[in-house]
């Protein structure tokens, strides 16, 4: 039976294998470039060592050149050459080597950050890609900071201490490789002694320190996004926190998770760097050890410098290698939780592609038998109920809160997926890939309106490109949503920073702009949730008024507490525990 790695070394390489898997073919040739590049490296670190040997031999005791028969074989003109010559060549090819080694380092190590980051930059694509395609249903089961500590920090923290330390594991192993066999070559049994001895402390400290690392990896990734929710918590509810006056109890509690997240950093960071200081001191050592062995040694007096350079400068070479490999393998363990957390994100299946064609809406839509329970929770919010809408009826919906009023427009809208039942337009059942064919038809203005951080004019037409706006459109539906006038009194007009949340506006400002964007998109069906409630009663006559001359053809809903704002409605529902329990006509 073949001996199996452990389970933590399998658990390491199957996450890398996953995000090997993940790359494109473009990052994957970009990897294999750098091996190729890192060979051409190790070809010039052998060469830089190897041109010590004459140097050392011309300077120490020009007349034993002759017994090194592997130089000799490897380069043959040197038996013919003056020791002047040699001494010449050897100094020049050791200049030149070491010259062409430390370019060729520089150009490795910015081919391989820049490569890094290019993963990042795809990464942090696909999970934003996939966020903004997961059900509306899963991101009401999760905090946003778990998306957005991915997006800012783990991310980050995958290209630079995942990919990168992958990189250089591989390509500073063939660096090693090459100098070790060199050394092979000068000296067997030495060569194996040195290897075996670094090999054998750097696998103890590797295993000894992997779990305290990956514990501290966990800490790190759990109080990154804890810390990062509290901050975005405080910050959200500022109004309150300065009522309040409850500054200090929202910064201790963001303290709590930022010096967890602190205290972690510093074990990880202290765990990969400080193996590196143990080991220059065995190095020394070692050293120590091989020039007394040879001095003890039957070894021609003209030969123990040359060798103990050797050796010396390779060593040189190679522990600042082999510390590469062993901080790329801790600094990898320690960021496998976070490795794991973006995996995971991009893992998620993006909803069903529109299927071709078009969706037509001419007679109806509705719910037929739908029921749907929020997950953890027993009673269903909507239990069995049947709503048909007309084309261009103006429906209302009132009820008290928690009846279900909201989740009828999810369901509606495609949102949320009803647990039973269906959804139907003109009669036909919508499967999952007609749902985006359905969601263009929609505009949506719900009770909390988002505002992005720009201007009123980018706010109304929301998701459009700056060069595509039609401002003329813009102009119009501030206009309908009785807004155009307050605008026109600010300094700059449509170009008038909202701020974060639209901390700028009020309630009722905030409210009336969802209500122009959504008029701003003309589409067939209008939903409105709770659309007059930050609304005096003169903006809400002249909203009602607006809604009253929209296109025939335009299927209007409306979700309201107050009467008067459903007077214009067709038809008026009333909502009570997850069911439809009266209808009535509005006029």
């Amino acid at each position: 039976m073949s001996r199996q790695p452990p389970r933590s070394v399998q658990t390491t390489l199957a996450l890398v294998l996953r995000l090997w898997r993940w790359m494109s073919p473009r990052h994957r040739r970009r990897i294999s470039q750098l091996l190729l590049l890192a060979l051409i490296v190790s070809a010039t670190e052998v060469l830089t060592i190897g041109s010590v040997v004459p140097v050392l031999v011309m300077l120490v005791d020009p007349a034993s050149l002759s017994q090194w028969g592997k130089v000799i074989a490897w380069a043959p003109a040197l038996a013919a050459m003056e020791p002047g010559r040699v001494l010449q060549a050897g100094v020049l090819t050791l200049a030149m080597a070491a010259l062409a080694t430390g370019i060729l380092r520089v150009c490795l190590v910015s081919r391989l950050q820049h490569a890094a980051q290019a993963v990042g930059h795809d990464l942090a694509l696909a999970c934003l890609d996939h966020a903004l395609h997961l059900p509306f249903a899963s991101h009401t089961e999760r905090h946003s900071s778990s998306i957005i500590s991915i997006l800012s920090y783990k991310i980050t923290m995958v290209a630079s201490q995942v990919v990168v330390p992958c990189i250089l594991i591989s390509t500073s192993s063939v660096i090693a490789i090459a100098i070790v066999g060199f050394l092979l070559a000068v000296s067997a049994p030495i060569a194996c002694g040195l290897s075996l001895a670094f090999g054998l402390i750097y696998a103890g400290i590797a295993v000894l320190s992997r779990r305290r690392l990956l514990e501290a990896g966990q800490r790190i990734a759990s109080s990154h996004g804890r810390a990062l929710q509290a901050a975005q918590e405080s910050l959200g509810a500022i109004r309150d926190v300065l009522l309040s006056g409850q500054q200090r109890s929202h910064v201790q509690a963001y303290g709590q998770f930022e010096a967890r997240f602190r205290t972690a950093q510093a074990e990880a960071n202290t765990l990969a760097q400080s193996r590196r200081y143990v080991v220059e001191t065995i190095g020394m050592l070692l050293a120590i050890g091989l020039a007394y062995g040879l001095a003890q040694a039957a070894v021609p007096s003209g030969m123990i410098i040359p060798i103990l350079g050797v050796f010396v400068i390779a060593t040189q070479r190679l522990l600042p290698v082999l510390h590469q490999i062993y901080v790329g393998w801790a600094t990898l363990n320690g960021a496998l939780p976070a490795l794991r957390d973006v995996l995971d994100a991009v893992a998620v299946v993006p909803a069903m592609a529109p299927r071709p064609g078009r969706l037509e809406f001419q007679e109806s839509f509705g719910l037929y038998d739908a029921s749907y329970c929020h997950p953890g929770r027993r009673q269903p919010v909507i239990d069995g109920q049947t709503l048909e809408i007309r084309k261009g009826e103006r429906l209302g919906l009132v009820g008290p809160s928690g009846a279900g009023k909201s989740t009828l427009l999810d369901l509606l809208s495609g949102l949320l997926v009803p647990q039973s039942g269906q959804r139907r337009v003109d009669g036909r059942v919508l499967e999952a890939g007609d749902l985006p064919l359905w969601q263009r038809k929609i505009a949506y203005v719900p009770q909390s309106i988002f505002l992005a951080s720009s201007s009123i004019r980018h706010n109304i037409a929301f998701g459009i490109e700056p060069e595509d706006i039609d401002d003329e459109r813009v102009r119009r539906s501030a206009e309908l949503a009785c807004l155009h006038e307050a605008i026109s009194r600010l300094p700059q007009g449509y170009e008038t920073l909202c701020g974060e949340g639209g901390l700028r506006l009020s309630g009722g400002q905030r409210q009336r702009l969802g209500i122009a964007r959504a008029l701003y998109q003309s589409k067939e069906v209008l939903m409105l949730d709770e659309p007059t409630s930050a609304l005096d009663s003169e903006a809400e006559a002249a909203l009602v008024g607006v809604l009253q001359q929209l296109p025939a053809g335009q299927t209007v809903i409306v979700v309201s507490h107050r009467d008067s704002t459903l007077a214009f409605c067709d038809r008026v529902l009333h909502v009570e525990s997850g069911r439809i329990v009266e209808a009535a006509d509005a006029g």
